[in-house]
């Protein structure tokens, strides 16, 4: 049931922005990546099966966008929650990547 739900779900944003074309900037370099991965939930892989698979794929994919466009800052992680926001910070400054988050953004803006 609940995949049939999501399914659904998919199919229909899906259809609503097939024809949707983004334009770049006039000064922004060609090309672009965005990758979605699906991974496990929860209930389809536990809760520390799915963290041992995020704290290898997340450094990974990170290192290979990054190689491709030859710079760090051209990569975007993004987490539904703190908590998971937290993690893959742990996991990128594991493996040396550096991270800018929204938490140190706030630090930064103050005296």
């Amino acid at each position: 049931m609940r995949q049939d739900l999501l399914d659904s779900a998919a199919e229909l944003l899906a259809g609503t922005f097939a024809d949707v074309r983004q334009r770049a900037p006039a000064k922004a370099p060609e090309g672009g990546l965005i990758t979605l991965l699906r991974l496990p939930s929860v209930e389809e892989s536990g809760e520390e099966e799915g963290d041992d698979i995020l704290k290898r794929l997340v450094p990974e994919k990170v290192r290979e966008i990054a190689g491709r466009t030859g710079s760090w800052s051209s990569v975007c992680v993004l987490t539904r929650t703190t908590s998971q926001s937290e993690k893959a910070t742990a996991w990128l400054l594991d493996q040396h990547i550096p991270v800018l988050t929204r938490a140190s953004l706030l630090l930064a803006e103050q005296p």
